[in-house]
């Protein structure tokens, strides 16, 4: 049996929501920033420089998916809703 959250407390789910619904429409936008960034940093970079960039970004995406990984093992997040590509 489910019990109802404390007067002005939202459930975990209602809370996710709340956030998704905010989070669309932003993929666009996402995508229209990083094209941006990357055509600004291509530029004004070398080969080696844009791929030292992209060896930089690689490793910090890794991290990033590493740690969301290991927050869903830890029971900090729901495994079941995170995505680790």
């Amino acid at each position: 049996m489910q019990g109802h959250p404390h007067p002005g407390q939202s459930s975990g789910k209602k809370q996710k929501r709340k956030q998704q619904a905010r989070l669309q429409g932003h993929s666009e936008q996402m995508a229209a920033v990083a094209s941006t960034i990357a055509i600004s940093l291509a530029s004004k970079s070398n080969d080696l420089e844009l791929e030292t960039l992209v060896n930089l970004f690689s490793l910090i995406t890794q991290t990033l998916r590493l740690i969301l990984a290991q927050r869903a093992v830890d029971g900090k997040s729901d495994l079941s809703e995170t995505i680790i590509l």
